[in-house]
């Protein structure tokens, strides 16, 4: 099984209309694409899931390798 952050899954659980801790749909939570994933956590938190698309396009452009992010 994935390890997604605790986080994430309580985004992804609100973007269904759950609670934050209501379980009931992680299984099919979890067979999100990475992509899908970010796509809904920008959509959550910044208003439209095209800024995942917007901020992934940015880092490829200054050379970074979006894969993980280890500094802010």
């Amino acid at each position: 099984m994935r390890n997604i952050p605790k986080y994430v899954m309580e985004v992804l659980r609100q973007r269904l209309g759950l609670d934050s801790d209501d379980v009931s749909r992680d299984e099919h939570l979890l067979k999100y694409s990475p992509e899908r994933m970010v796509r809904e956590l920008a959509a959550w938190h910044l208003g439209d899931p095209i800024w995942a698309v917007t901020v992934a396009q940015w880092m490829v452009d200054v050379g970074a390798k979006p894969k993980k992010i280890t500094e802010y």
